[in-house]
């Protein structure tokens, strides 16, 4: 539908080099000048900044998380977006430090992953290397916080499972983080699994 409408597809070199093994949609795209390398970043519109950083998460060509900065208006602003973690490597707080809006990946609910009847391998890559779990979501976003000069006015927990989480727990988890380091003000939320989520204003 997007090639159709003539929409071009940005990603890194990794990402683009494992679409167009993969895809044929992508190498369609290629063929019309619509599949782009992103290499170190890109201006989107007056102002407006998009730069792709690594983050650990194990899928073929690599994952990223994306810092998008708007400099048109008098005080400039920032969104991080990742929602592909991995696990919480040093390094990745200095990403996310001073960002107005975070959207960031609290992926499940330990004892819920644990008993969802999902094979034990499965389960152990989930812990290790595939997605953060709410403990580990809350523990990072509080250490960004402490890190930075401001807090953000808000935080959008995404990528929540919808077999081994639930809003509520995700919510409670990094409600109770913030709380504890007295980051109070921050709007919380969540992001819906299948639709947009509503307007964020800055």
């Amino acid at each position: 539908m997007l090639l159709d409408a003539g929409a071009a597809l940005v990603c890194t070199p990794p990402v683009c080099a494992v679409l167009r093994r993969r895809s044929g949609a992508a190498r369609k795209a290629r063929e019309r000048g619509l599949l782009h390398e992103i290499i170190g970043g890109m201006t989107v519109g007056h102002g407006i900044s998009v730069r792709p950083f690594s983050v650990p998460h194990d899928a073929d060509g690599g994952c990223s998380g994306f810092c998008i900065d708007d400099d048109s208006a008098p005080r400039a602003r920032r969104a991080v977006v990742a929602t592909d973690l991995g696990y919480p490597r040093e390094g990745l707080h200095a990403e996310f430090s001073d960002a107005d809006v975070m959207v960031m990946e609290s992926n499940h609910d330990v004892d819920m992953l644990e008993h969802s009847g999902r094979p034990r391998f499965l389960i152990e890559r989930i812990r290790k290397i595939g997605h953060l779990s709410n403990d580990q979501s809350s523990r990072f976003l509080a250490e960004v916080l402490q890190r930075s000069s401001r807090h953000p006015s808000h935080i959008v927990l995404a990528h929540l499972s919808t077999q081994c989480n639930t809003p509520r727990l995700a919510l409670e988890a990094a409600g109770s983080a913030l709380g504890q380091i007295g980051a109070s003000g921050v709007a919380l939320s969540t992001a819906p699994p299948h639709d947009s989520g509503r307007a964020l204003h800055i």
